[in-house]
């Protein structure tokens, strides 16, 4: 059984396949959960906009972006790359 160092040295040597990964789990769970603000009644992508009710602020491109972004600082953080290190 491996232990928690071992297992965050394995994602720390991985950090581009488990970041993808994670990307992956939370895209297909919004897809599958398809909420009311990015999917309309009957299962299809809203549009972009905020004029019509059929219209959405946050189009499936924005979330799949912000998520991107979200999946890989999450890896970073976890891994302890998030403490800078300033040269003085």
């Amino acid at each position: 059984m491996a232990t928690f160092r071992q297992l965050l040295g394995i994602i720390r040597a991985n950090k581009l396949y488990y970041a993808i990964s994670l990307f992956i789990v939370i895209f297909v769970t919004i897809y599958y959960i398809k909420p009311a603000i990015i999917f309309d009644e009957s299962g299809n992508l809203r549009t972009f906009g905020y004029t019509y009710k059929t219209q959405t602020i946050l189009p499936i491109w924005l979330i799949s972006i912000i998520s991107a972004i979200f999946s890989y600082l999450f890896i970073l953080y976890i891994t302890g790359h998030h403490k800078l290190q300033f040269i003085y």
